[in-house]
């Protein structure tokens, strides 16, 4: 018994004082599974700015545009000034004659290229009344065909009541410049009247492609 209990402590101590060898690495075990994804993190400062790029290559030239209008395309194409010196009232101051012409009747007009129309109008009886009025016609009106322009100058014989005032119509349709005297008032001898201005009243000019004036007839500007 004492033999065997010497050959097993002579074995621990043999075992005790050597090296023990390391045995081979086992296998890799499989790979888990990923985890959930992290949260975005903040956004980091902006870097700073690239250097300018160069200049691009010019692009083709466009298309040429329409042609301008010619600054004389809208202009005046005519221009008349008429006058009329009437004597219509006489010695008494009643409607007659004596040989003085106090009724002072004007009218001019301009004619554009494309028609539209331009009048004005005065009426003076003596120094005691004056009037005077205009219009401006585009060429689509029917005032642009006729030229009428109206003012008010009132005439004896004057009635007891208040009457309306009498009116001077200027106009070319359908003939001759004229100018027609309209009065209300009931039997008045002046009323429908009318007084032709001609050549001789008048005196017309055309303007030219280039814009120069030159005398012309005035049927040719009506």
């Amino acid at each position: 018994m004492r033999l065997v209990r010497l050959l097993v402590a002579m074995l621990l101590t043999a075992a005790c004082g050597s090296d023990v060898a390391m045995g081979d690495q086992g296998l890799q075990g499989a790979r888990g599974f990923a985890g959930p994804r992290g949260e975005k993190g903040e956004v980091g400062p902006a870097g700073p700015s690239g250097s300018e790029g160069p200049m691009g290559e010019r692009g083709p030239m466009g298309l040429q545009g329409p042609p301008g209008k010619d600054g004389l395309s809208y202009r005046p194409s005519g221009y008349a000034f008429c006058e009329l010196l009437l004597d219509l009232i006489g010695v008494g101051g009643g409607l007659g004659t004596d040989g003085i012409t106090e009724t002072r009747l004007q009218y001019d007009f301009t004619r554009y290229t494309n028609d539209d129309l331009e009048v004005n109008c005065e009426g003076a009886l003596g120094s005691e009344a004056a009037s005077s009025g205009g219009f401006f016609y585009p060429s689509i009106a029917p005032g642009a065909g006729s030229g009428v322009c109206l003012v008010s100058v009132d005439y004896p014989p004057f009635t007891q009541t208040p009457g309306k005032v009498g009116v001077w119509q200027f106009e070319f349709t359908g003939g001759p410049l004229r100018a027609t005297y309209t009065d209300s008032d009931p039997g008045h001898p002046l009323h429908g009247r009318a007084f032709l201005m001609g050549e001789k009243d008048c005196s017309s000019f055309q303007m030219s492609a280039s814009g120069a004036w030159t005398s012309a007839a005035l049927n040719d500007l009506l």
